[in-house]
């Protein structure tokens, strides 16, 4: 997420913006980013489900499916009242998660690609605990070597990720099928939510 910031262009329309992580590694590849364009960003090394300043922002992004890794479903929840908390009155949170819908659609449990440097990612996939999580193995296999990475997702149909959103203080919440602004229907490809605080 923080080298996602440090890539846009934020910086290039007046924001000041704070990006927030837990990995160092990533921290440290959007600071190199950061200095190479010459812009200034807060970076912040932080679990997300303590992380809180408390009427500071104006916006918050969280994209790229950045929710749903955590065991228990509290969690998912103490972040969200985090970042509703850290927004001024009248603050836009913009979610952007795998929905469960599309998941639906075009679920496969096996797939595989080759990427451009010549590698081969191949990503194994089964749903579980009631239609609720998947859990997913990444394999990345180069010059003869396996990299194997694994991980659960916890997975919103849309109308649970209104209920979370709603129930952790934020109102007016409108759901979108995609950053084109699409309605979040039958084609919808992302699961986008722009809820605001009262």
């Amino acid at each position: 997420m923080a080298e996602w910031f440090a890539d846009d262009r934020f910086w290039e329309r007046g924001f000041r913006v704070t990006a927030l992580d837990l990995s160092k590694f990533h921290l440290a590849g959007a600071r190199e980013r950061a200095v190479a364009a010459g812009v200034a960003i807060e970076f912040v090394e932080s679990d997300m489900r303590a992380f809180a300043q408390p009427g500071r922002f104006d916006l918050a992004l969280s994209l790229f499916t950045s929710l749903g890794y955590f065991d228990d479903p509290r969690d998912d929840a103490r972040v969200v009242a985090n970042v509703a908390r850290s927004l001024k009155p009248g603050g836009t949170l913009v979610m952007d998660v795998l929905s469960k819908e599309y998941l639906v659609r075009v679920f496969q449990p096996t797939l595989s690609w080759k990427l451009p440097d010549g590698s081969m990612r191949i990503v194994r996939q089964d749903v579980v605990d009631d239609w609720t999580r998947t859990r997913n193995e990444w394999l990345f296999i180069r010059d003869g070597q396996v990299r194997t990475y694994r991980f659960d997702l916890r997975v919103y149909s849309g109308q649970e990720l209104k209920t979370l959103l709603t129930a952790s203080g934020f109102s007016d919440v409108r759901l979108f099928g995609g950053f084109d602004g699409r309605r979040y229907g039958r084609d919808a490809e992302r699961l986008i939510a722009v809820a605001r605080t009262a």
